[in-house]
């Protein structure tokens, strides 16, 4: 396994993440949809908006149609739990939606997913799932918190009373997690898993461990921007450098991270300077 100096990848990280989403422009070249044009472009606005832009917008064939479809569907259910949060308790409500969702969407554990196949074909993982979760968590009014570690994502939510509940939206029997001491053990196992820092990445023939351990709370917009970062790891695995280097841009509009310095420094080592900066000035603009 090939490991960076500590003081290459500081330098990768000031060198191009310098290029923040605010300072970068991405031309129709490397965008697929006038969705994802719009997003990468004014991130801040189409989230405000509506957070199914981000959500969508790392689709390569989404049309206007498709997007309205998947809102008004996502509308309907929310007002299913709307009506259902006058009538039950937080705990009853959340265990209601997370049954919900785990029957009508989370059918297909996937690998890398995206969030339009989560809900029109029922493949989901981690990540997607748990968008979906806080997303509808939002929308009623309810309080939770999102957590990342180097391969996993999962979240908690607040009830009244100081009171948790876990979601692990990959366990269809054992995912919705209500007692404080079965809460703990499961976070601890995510930490213990952390603290390998194994990836879904690989570097010659062997996985590639990331330097820096990650569990940590993230927004659900810096989530949205993860579906772009696991298509980079996908081109990475793939050799496409080119289209890493591009999607691994791209994440940078909703997502900050030590792994995408990590993942930058890796692309250096294949991709030379000249090759970035073509890139990053015929077609992702600088401002």
């Amino acid at each position: 396994m090939k490991y960076y100096p500590l003081h290459i990848i500081t330098l990768v990280g000031i060198l191009l993440l310098g290029f923040s989403a605010e300072g970068q422009f991405f031309s129709r070249q490397v965008t697929h949809t006038p969705l994802e044009y719009y997003v990468l472009n004014n991130t801040d606005q189409a989230w405000e908006k509506d957070p199914l832009y981000a959500f969508l917008s790392v689709e390569q064939d989404i049309s206007s149609e498709d997007i309205a479809e998947l809102k008004e569907e996502l509308a309907l259910l929310t007002e299913t739990l709307i009506e259902k949060k006058e009538t039950l308790s937080e705990q009853k409500l959340v265990a209601y939606l997370y049954k919900t969702v785990q029957k009508q969407y989370l059918k297909h554990y996937t690998p890398i997913s995206t969030f339009r196949k989560t809900l029109t074909e029922g493949t989901y993982d981690c990540l997607t799932g748990t968008m979906l979760y806080a997303y509808l968590l939002e929308q009623i009014g309810l309080e939770y918190q999102i957590y990342e570690t180097n391969v996993h994502v999962y979240l908690k939510v607040s009830l009244k009373r100081g009171k948790e509940i876990l979601i692990e939206s990959t366990d269809p029997y054992r995912g919705f997690v209500s007692n404080q001491k079965d809460i703990t053990s499961r976070e601890n196992k995510y930490r213990a898993k952390a603290l390998k820092g194994d990836t879904n990445m690989t570097v010659g023939t062997q996985v590639y461990t990331y330097r820096q351990v990650l569990h940590q709370p993230v927004s659900l917009m810096e989530i949205a921007g993860l579906q772009y970062f696991n298509r980079a790891i996908q081109y990475f695995n793939q050799k496409n450098w080119r289209e890493a280097y591009i999607a691994l841009q791209k994440t940078k509009c909703f997502y900050g991270s030590s792994r995408i310095v990590e993942l930058e420094a890796l692309l250096e080592d294949r991709l030379n300077t000249k090759q970035m900066y073509a890139i990053l000035n015929q077609e992702i603009h600088l401002k």
